[in-house]
């Protein structure tokens, strides 16, 4: 039964994604102080969101207080 539903989620947000990047297959060009890229909307947005989650996640990195075995009791 659980894998009959991960199977139908996996489906389904690959199904999500294929209209997403059909929807956004337009070039758009983006300037940046002095370099010019033109790419697809999808792909930028996909840009965004990895930059995003690694900026996150490594700011949570360096911000995690230190754990220190001895004080876990």
């Amino acid at each position: 039964m659980a894998q009959t539903i991960r199977f139908w989620t996996g489906m389904t947000v690959l199904g999500l994604l294929v209209i997403f990047t059909i929807q956004n297959v337009t070039v758009v060009e983006v300037t940046f102080l002095l370099w010019t890229l033109k790419l697809p909307r999808a792909i930028l947005l996909f840009l965004v969101f990895a930059a995003g989650t690694l900026c996150g996640w490594l700011f949570s990195r360096w911000h995690r207080p230190p754990v220190h075995p001895d004080e876990t009791l």
